[in-house]
């Protein structure tokens, strides 16, 4: 597994961008659950919005790694896939997306398995995802 990255507060201004940490850092805290559902969301904005403006892959990237490391929820992975995908880490990208969508139908997630098998074929032919 990718070594995590710093974790930044979705609520982090324009300002603050910058994740410098090559690694997960003793004083930073982990996301708390109900943070961790804001950090997905802002990881997958980050990673796959249609506008260029918006996409930071990198800040994604060190999310979603953050994400997986405090817990190993499948749509934490598939941000996950996002971001490697918007680095240009598509091998990386593609079986992260297959770990997705094993545990999705492991876990009877058919609401799930169309957008992470959508996505795993966008991997697979070296193309980011642009649905966050």
């Amino acid at each position: 597994m990718p070594a995590a990255a710093g974790w930044r507060s979705p609520r982090a201004t324009s300002s603050s961008r910058s994740t410098t940490s090559s690694g997960p850092s003793p004083g930073r805290p982990r996301p708390r659950s109900g943070d961790r559902f804001l950090a997905n969301l802002l990881a997958r904005l980050l990673a796959a919005a249609p506008d260029p403006e918006i996409r930071d892959g990198e800040r994604a990237r060190a999310l979603a790694e953050r994400l997986v490391a405090a817990e190993r929820d499948v749509l934490h992975v598939a941000a996950l896939a996002k971001a490697l995908a918007e680095v240009g880490r598509f091998n990386e990208a593609v079986r992260w997306q297959e770990d997705a969508l094993a545990a999705a139908r492991q876990a009877g997630r058919r609401d799930l398995e169309a957008a992470l098998a959508a996505d795993l074929a966008r991997f697979r032919h070296r193309e980011p995802s642009r649905t966050p």
